[in-house]
């Protein structure tokens, strides 16, 4: 399982002509919409939020067993699910901002 997620990763990042932070960024928007569609819940709900956490810290941690980093591994997850959640977590504020919602 963890060779195939390495795997996908790679060839979405070569297929797609983007480095590692850009393919994060994308597919944690795409994985946000995607849960709030399918979930048939707004952005400003919890539940798509936490879904892109969740594939955060599991591919972080996917990446750890592949290849063991050094000692500041540690930091360097914490930026990139810094990074992975940072437009998220803009989206799910702007949309429970209460002067911004259409009634």
């Amino acid at each position: 399982m963890i060779e195939m997620v390495t795997l996908a990763k790679a060839w979405l990042e070569s297929t797609l002509h983007v480095d590692r932070d850009s393919l994060h960024i994308h597919v944690a928007l795409l994985l946000m919409f995607g849960t709030a569609l399918v979930a048939r819940r707004p952005l400003s709900h919890w539940l798509p939020w936490v879904v892109v956490l969740i594939a955060a810290v599991i591919g972080e941690a996917v990446d750890y067993m592949v290849q063991p980093r050094p000692f500041d591994w540690l930091r360097l997850a914490k930026r990139d699910v810094i990074a992975t959640m940072a437009w998220p977590t803009f989206i799910f504020l702007l949309a429970r901002w209460p002067r911004l919602r259409l009634r």
